[in-house]
């Protein structure tokens, strides 16, 4: 579970197009739900997964400008986001397609 939450984070971050801010935006995400798929044609297997993840960011930072934050029960001041990620991955190389959006 840590090793598939972190490889959302970097996804996230390669996402949102930030590779060393995105890490430091004091963000918790939570994996909700992973759709995964594999699939074999000859030789060539690939994985193609689609994920839902939830979390919570902190205010003053480029995902969550303060304006944006209101108090979320036991969370204090926080920006709830939302995040649809998927990947279509060769699974001889790890190598594939990475795309997501979040609001």
């Amino acid at each position: 579970m840590a090793t598939r939450l972190g490889l959302r984070v970097l996804m996230l971050a390669v996402v949102l197009g930030w590779s060393g801010p995105a890490l430091a935006q004091d963000a918790k995400v939570y994996e909700l739900t992973e759709n995964m798929k594999l699939i074999a044609k000859g030789k060539t297997a690939r994985r193609t997964a689609t994920s839902e993840i939830m979390g919570f960011v902190q205010p003053g930072t480029a995902i969550c400008p303060e304006y944006l934050a209101e108090t979320v029960p036991g969370r204090g001041l926080v920006c709830t986001i939302n995040i649809t990620a998927s990947d279509n991955i060769r699974l001889s190389t790890g190598l594939g397609t990475l795309q997501g959006r979040y609001t």
